[in-house]
């Protein structure tokens, strides 16, 4: 399924009567060839895992299982949860978690993130009035 195909966005839209949130600041990827450039441009590969914030419809979701050890992408929008597993069905190194990232803890994912880029000692990550320490081998941050 091309899902920077606008006939699928719509389509997936309809089937699941989703309407894009404005509070949730959302878009979707159009371009088929933004993905596999932000995939490259992050060096990516099978030595790291991805934390995912907003997966959308799961456009870079895909990418990103494809290149990574794994992916836990969190997804605030209930609503897009029954998207999500439909686009990513057959995927085997996603988790998909219904909840504000700020609320997470990030070292539970250590699974699929993978146990040495996650460790309890060097950078701070601000989250809602706790302070959680944890190591980050690697960060890229794509806006």
């Amino acid at each position: 399924m091309e899902l920077t195909d606008l006939a699928t966005i719509r389509a997936l839209c309809e089937k699941y009567d989703f309407a894009l949130s404005k509070g949730f600041g959302q878009n979707f990827i159009v371009n088929p060839g933004v993905p596999p450039k932000i995939v490259d441009a992050a060096g990516i590969d099978r030595r790291f895992g991805v934390l995912e914030i907003g997966p959308g419809i799961g456009t870079m979701t895909q990418y990103l299982a494809a290149a990574a050890r794994g992916v836990a992408a969190i997804e605030i929008d209930r609503a897009l949860i029954p998207i999500l597993e439909d686009t990513l069905e057959g995927y085997e190194n996603i988790r998909v978690i219904n909840e504000d990232v700020l609320k997470v803890d990030i070292a539970k994912l250590a699974d699929i993130l993978g146990h040495s880029s996650i460790d309890t000692t060097r950078i701070y990550i601000m989250t809602t009035g706790t302070e959680h320490r944890r190591k980050i081998e690697r960060l890229g941050l794509v806006v």
